[in-house]
Order: structure tokens, then sequence, then C-alpha cells
């Protein structure tokens, strides 16, 4: 787990009214899920790949003015031909971690919820405020994952 200080990102921030994701239940921020799932590193490196996916929806843009639909169709083929085996393995990989995932976070959830002995350090002004923080974080990492994938754009680089 990366804690280490980083220079702050630039990029606005989300509204605080976010829909309820599997991280999150009705009793508000919990820092220890926080805590176990903010990485610096992860989190500047997803902005830069959110930079690089705008500068590739840029770079869609002007193909798509440009209308070479004969180079477009041959671009389309060769990337077929490229992944048609290797996307179908990938998203049966995903569907296995998502429900080891999500079963694994009941069992977290469980466990927090036997540990009273952190209840003072939990309940503090300050730690709710980090973990609402890291919550809107991760939510709004999220949202736009889900943003990218609704509409099709990747979101991650080969």
């Amino acid at each position: 787990m990366d804690t280490s200080p980083t220079t702050p990102p630039t990029e606005p921030t989300a509204a605080p009214t976010a829909p309820k994701t599997l991280t999150q239940d009705d009793t508000g921020p919990n820092i220890f899920d926080q805590i176990s799932a903010y990485n610096v590193t992860q989190t500047d490196v997803f902005i830069q790949q959110l930079r690089d996916e705008l500068e590739d929806q840029r770079q869609i843009n002007t193909i798509l003015k440009q209308a070479d639909y004969e180079s477009n169709t041959k671009e389309i083929e060769t990337f077929l031909e490229d992944h048609s085996e290797t996307i179908p393995h990938q998203l049966k990989t995903i569907e296995s971690l998502f429900a080891d995932l999500k079963s694994l976070y009941e069992e977290n959830k469980e466990l927090h919820a036997e540990q009273e002995q952190y209840t003072q350090t939990l309940d503090s002004t300050k730690t709710t405020k980090v973990a609402s923080d890291m919550r809107q974080l991760k939510t709004m990492k999220n949202d736009i994952l889900a943003f990218l994938y609704q509409t099709g754009i990747r979101a991650q680089k080969n």
C-alpha cells in the first residue's frame, strides 16, 4: 500500500452525490476500506491513462473527420485478427476476478463489524473526512471507467 504524498491532480473533482457502488454501504465511509484501496501511484497512473485516452479520442476524431473509409476498414480488420482470441479470455478473467472481489468484500464487511476496538479512531472527524474524500476519489474513478465502458471507449492501453 503506497500512501506517500504526491502532487495533487489538477483535474476537477466530482460532485459529492455519486451513486452507491460495490465498495460503499449505508454506514458512511470506512477508513480501512479507503486506506487498503488507495494507492498514490495507481491514482497517478489512472490520471495519466485518462489523459492518454483523451488524446486517443482526439486522434479518432481527426481520423473520422477525414472519412478515409477504406483505410479505417483495414485497420478494423487488422484489429479483429490481432485481438479476437485475447479479448474473450480477458473478459472471462475479469468476470472471475470480479466474483472473487465481491465475495471477499462481503467477508471484509463482516470482519469490520467484529472489530469494535477501532471505534474511537474510526469515528473521528478527520478520519471520516479523509475516508469520505478517498471514497469520492474511488467513485469518480469508477464513474469514469463506467462512462468509458458504456460508450465503448477503451479504459486502459494494452
